[in-house]
């Protein structure tokens, strides 16, 4: 479809440190895929997210890439 390549979206999971920048990075990824899936199927229609919310997730991966980057360094050292 589009030639996207077939990825499936991260989950969020409570007990891991980063689960939600590695979700929201995929997700990110998928946006295109995920805008012309919600066009297609009419009752996927109000799953679609709004530009404004677009910018948002991107700017929280941005914010929690920090992190990302700090939590590697520290499981890097041990």
């Amino acid at each position: 479809m589009k030639g996207i390549t077939f990825l499936k979206p991260i989950r969020d999971i409570e007990t891991r440190w980063n689960s939600t920048y590695e979700m929201l990075r995929r997700a990110l990824t998928l946006r295109e895929a995920l805008d012309v899936i919600c066009m297609m199927e009419p009752q996927l229609a109000c799953l679609t997210i709004c530009e404004t919310d677009w910018g948002i997730l991107l700017s929280l991966k941005s914010f929690l890439k920090k992190f990302k980057t700090v939590s590697d360094c520290v499981e890097s050292s041990q």
